[in-house]
């Protein structure tokens, strides 16, 4: 035992020597400190959607109310001035808007759909894509109750019973369609006092989160590097079985440990994790890391080749995993592709 605990010891002390992982430890911390105070990060006008309501109509009124109470991937928000909207699509202050045109209700009641909805489009056409989801979707529940009265209406089954089936549907809806325990998830996050929070959708949250999990992942990767590269010098021809056994997970391990305590670090003083639960998420991910690491040198004996695999590994997991954007919003079959790269299933714990 002394002699394992020596050992972790000594290469913990070489791993802080090295001028490269002293500038990471410390510069992650700082470095997402710094973007979350920088406008550019935390202004968030880019995720932002705009909506008008030409006049007070019923069903127009809702629409709005549906999109502004609820929390999504991007931010809807009550404008007036058409011009200021087009002005702000412009500059890209705004992704896109969405203008209600007047007399909404009774326009559908009629059939006469087109130019119901003006859509003012910016230049992210897959962001475009999820908005106008949501949109319609909010805009059809708000529309729902006109289509079951109306069905209650004209079938001949309701004929004793029309007003006061009305009536139930109309009061049923109020009660379970604009009730916030249908059709709604709730994400919460336990603070520290056993409170709750609700979490945001902030542009800085996932980027943030997501690139130090990753570099978590790249470290256990590195630590392999390290192991294969002291192997094939002959380092470990002197050590006992066991000690010789372990060497491949103390060498994974080591820079792991410190990087999830950086990063840990830097999602607390960011605002992007929360006290005990990130640091019992880190420990699970940690653990998958090391097994997924060392399951790899099992297989991999080329140092060289290793390397090589770093940067695929990394350009795999900005691409495929929910850090910048959710790939399989746009490519359904990405998501296949996400479950097989660690850093995805630090989200899902």
């Amino acid at each position: 035992m002394k002699k394992f605990l020596l050992w972790l010891r000594l290469l913990i002390k070489s791993q802080l020597k090295s001028k490269i992982m002293i500038a990471f430890l410390l510069g992650m911390p700082a470095v997402c400190f710094i973007c979350t105070k920088l406008p550019a990060m935390t202004d968030n006008n880019e995720m932002r959607v705009a909506i008008i309501l030409e006049d007070e109509d019923a069903t127009a009124i809702k629409t709005a109310r549906f999109l502004l109470e609820n929390s999504y991937s991007v931010e809807f928000y009550k404008e007036t001035d058409l011009a200021k909207l087009k002005s702000d699509i412009a500059e890209g202050k705004t992704l896109h808007g969405y203008v209600i045109s007047k007399n909404l209700t009774d326009k559908l009641n009629s059939g006469k759909y087109n130019g119901c909805v003006k859509i003012l489009k910016g230049k992210s056409n897959y962001v475009y894509a999820i908005t106008n989801e949501i949109f319609f979707s909010q805009l059809l529940r708000a529309y729902a109750v006109n289509i079951a009265a109306d069905y209650i209406r004209q079938e001949e089954m309701f004929k004793n019973v029309r007003e006061s089936a009305v009536e139930i549907v109309e009061n049923n809806y109020e009660v379970y369609g604009e009730g916030k325990d249908t059709f709604k998830v709730n994400f919460e996050m336990l603070d520290a006092d056993g409170g709750t929070t609700q979490l945001k959708a902030k542009a800085t949250v996932f980027p943030i989160k997501g690139v130090l999990v990753i570099l978590v992942f790249i470290s256990g990767l590195y630590g392999g590097v390290w192991w294969l590269s002291d192997k094939n010098d002959g380092v470990f021809l002197a050590l006992t079985g066991r000690l010789k056994r372990l060497s491949r997970w103390l060498y994974i391990s080591v820079p792991v440990i410190l990087f999830s305590v950086s990063a840990v670090i830097a999602m607390l003083i960011t605002g992007t994790g929360a006290f005990p639960l990130e640091v019992l998420k880190m420990l699970v991910y940690d653990f998958a890391v090391i097994v997924f690491t060392a399951v790899l040198t099992f297989f991999i004996k080329s140092e060289k080749l290793f390397v090589s695999l770093i940067p695929v590994f990394a350009l795999a997991c900005i691409f495929f995993c929910p850090v910048f954007i959710n790939i399989a919003n746009i490519i359904p079959a990405a998501e296949y592709m996400s479950k097989m790269l660690l850093p995805y299933y630090y989200f899902m714990i």
